[in-house]
């Protein structure tokens, strides 16, 4: 009887294993197959003055965007791959984001343009977001989904959140 145990735990141990190893597999397909591209457009709404603006993202590389000066009405968009996709311990996650500082008539702020847990989940697979910067504020929208269509502010200048 003893050695009988010994080969039902012996089987019970590869069992757990060999499926451990497929949830492995199929959580890096998961994290594979996520990835999408986004656009990000940054408007200058405001009525007069010029808007200056620089973004970085958070890859390892720090891929800066430059600085740019928007007259008002003008735009600057780029695009990118959403994710740089984390695995850890079993557990996938998209940790990128994109900072950016904003300049306008002896006003700054900072803030993150895009982030795949904010901006990404709000607008799901339309992979486009889209900020409208006034006089009172940060307006974001996601253009091509029927809740987040409508302009909404976002923050103030002070960086408070809405």
């Amino acid at each position: 009887m003893n050695k009988y145990m010994e080969k039902v735990n012996s089987l019970i141990t590869v069992l757990v294993c060999v499926q451990l190893i497929q949830i492995d597999f199929a959580l890096r397909a998961m994290a594979q197959t996520e990835s999408s591209h986004w656009n990000v457009t940054i408007i200058n709404g405001l009525k007069s003055g010029q808007l200056t603006l620089s973004c970085k993202s958070s890859d390892y590389n720090g891929e800066d965007l430059g600085k740019h000066v928007l007259h008002p009405g003008m735009k600057f968009s780029w695009g990118f791959d959403a994710c740089n996709w984390t695995y850890h311990m079993h557990e996938v996650a998209c940790d990128k984001y994109y900072s950016c500082d904003f300049f306008w008539d002896n006003k700054k702020t900072n803030f993150l343009a895009w982030r795949y847990l904010d901006e990404g989940d709000r607008c799901g697979s339309d992979a486009i977001a889209e900020w409208s910067v006034r006089e009172n504020g940060f307006y974001f929208r996601c253009p091509e989904t029927l809740y987040w269509e409508h302009w909404e502010l976002r923050r103030d200048w002070n960086g408070v959140l809405n």
